[in-house]
Order: structure tokens, then C-alpha cells, then sequence
């Protein structure tokens, strides 16, 4: 099977499509701004174009359309905080328009959401920075995206 380096595939219009020539599109946002800004400077370079976000309003927002990203780190609080609602909906989002999305949560919170091969939860801890950068690795540069962490 010949593989092409990523920086030679063009991008269309469909996720799954493994035509690409610019950098993957992460959209971060955290309740904590220092978590965003450390996944920021961890991820972006000429592979990863990382933009952040400081509310749930943007986030929603920006999940409505969803040809502007290729995965959404979030932490689903952000959300939470307008309502259970707006959270289902942007997962929904998500889910039809193949984004990859990573909610970054606290052990035992958000337990009861349906997770699928496109939405992985990674629990907060000292080391849930590098697990967030492993995964974004693993679904885009090594092509595991299947395997949940």
C-alpha cells in the first residue's frame, strides 16, 4: 500500500477522506485557560493549526460549523453550564459531521454520555495533558483513531 506524506494529500470536504494538504484544524477550550494554552503550544506546529476559546458560547458557536475544525478538545462544563441540552447538541454535531472530539472531564463527571468512536473522554489529571496529545497523535498522524485511551 503506498502511503503519501501529509503534506503532499489535499483536503475536500468529506473527514474521512485521507486527502490533505494543510495542517489538521484543533478548536481547544477548557475552563481552565492554562490547560488551553498549554495544549495550544503542545500541539500547534506545521501538522496541528490549534485555535482556543475561553466560554461555552463560543464553543457551541463554533461547532456549528464544522468544516472549520478537524477535532474539538473540550472540557464539557463549559457546556454543562447552559444546560444539558446544549451539550447533547453539540456532541450530536460532532457525531453527524465526523469531528473528533476529546472531552477533557473530571473523574466521575460526565459518566452517563454516550460515548462513540469519534468521542473520547480523558479524566483530568497530571498527566492528562500528554494523554490529549497522544490521542491527537494517534488519530491523526499514526491512524489509530479508533482505539479509545
Amino acid at each position: 500500500m503506498c502511503q503519501v506524506p501529509l503534506h503532499h494529500v489535499k483536503r475536500n470536504n468529506r473527514r474521512d477522506s485521507m486527502v490533505r494538504q494543510k495542517p489538521f484544524h484543533i478548536l481547544v477550550a477548557d475552563m481552565n485557560h492554562h490547560v488551553s494554552a498549554l495544549l495550544k503550544r503542545e500541539l500547534d506546529d506545521n501538522r496541528f493549526s490549534v485555535t482556543t476559546l475561553d466560554n461555552g458560547i463560543e464553543l457551541y458557536h463554533s461547532m456549528l460549523k464544522p468544516d472549520q475544525y478537524d477535532m474539538v478538545i473540550f472540557d464539557p462544563q463549559l457546556l454543562w453550564l447552559y444546560g444539558n441540552n446544549l451539550l447533547q447538541t453539540a456532541l450530536d454535531i460532532a457525531l453527524h459531521e465526523r469531528i473528533k472530539v476529546i472531552l477533557h472531564t473530571y473523574e466521575g463527571q460526565f459518566t452517563g454520555l454516550a460515548i462513540h468512536t469519534n468521542i473520547s473522554r480523558i479524566v483530568k489529571s497530571d498527566s492528562s495533558i500528554l494523554a490529549i496529545k497522544k490521542r491527537v497523535y494517534d488519530i491523526f498522524l499514526v491512524g489509530t483513531g479508533n482505539q479509545m485511551l
